[in-house]
């Protein structure tokens, strides 16, 4: 072989090696740009599972928080029920809720008119009715509960389902500061 054709065929095959090299060093550049890129992405995936995590946690805790405050409202509502049977009972007890009463609680006063109570007078200033049972006798009721229209219902609801009261009328509101 002459030398001049060895020289070109030396460095072609040597570009060709250099181009090989530099081909594979450039597509392992391109498949590790890849790897970071997916990597970039999974751990994009994981802080986004974290916030979704983070995001469960925090709605079970107000779920919790509204749980336990409903349920405190029913038990609160059974204490206010039991006072009003027993108002309705005619034993004129006033039942505080269980524990001490937050300072935005109220208790309520109601007139409630009984119209067939042992010792039922004639109302001053009216005319004499014919049946004694339909004479009025005042006793006060205190019911506690956080709103006035509650109250007053469950006392309504209450009175209006026994025989022999009428409907009883929120005749005075106080709050009482403990």
């Amino acid at each position: 072989m002459p030398s001049s054709l060895i020289e070109p065929i030396l460095l072609i095959s040597l570009l060709l090696f250099i181009g090989a090299a530099c081909w594979r060093y450039g597509v392992g550049l391109l498949f590790e740009m890849r790897g970071l890129q997916r990597s970039r992405e999974l751990e994009r995936l994981v802080a986004e599972t974290k916030g979704i995590v983070r995001q469960a946690a925090e709605l079970d805790l107000a779920y919790r928080e509204q749980r336990q405050k409903a349920d405190a409202m029913r038990r609160e509502t059974g204490i206010i029920k039991r006072q009003v049977a027993d108002l309705a009972r005619n034993r004129f007890t006033i039942v505080q809720p269980l524990g001490r009463p937050a300072p935005e609680r109220r208790c309520f006063v109601f007139e409630l008119l009984r119209t067939d109570a042992p010792g039922a007078r004639q109302p001053p200033g009216q005319r004499p009715l014919a049946d004694p049972r339909f004479w009025l006798h005042r006793s006060y009721a205190e019911v506690w509960s956080e709103d006035a229209r509650t109250a007053a219902r469950l006392v309504e609801l209450t009175f209006d389902a026994r025989s022999g009261f009428r409907r009883s009328s929120l005749l005075e509101e106080r709050a009482f500061g403990r």
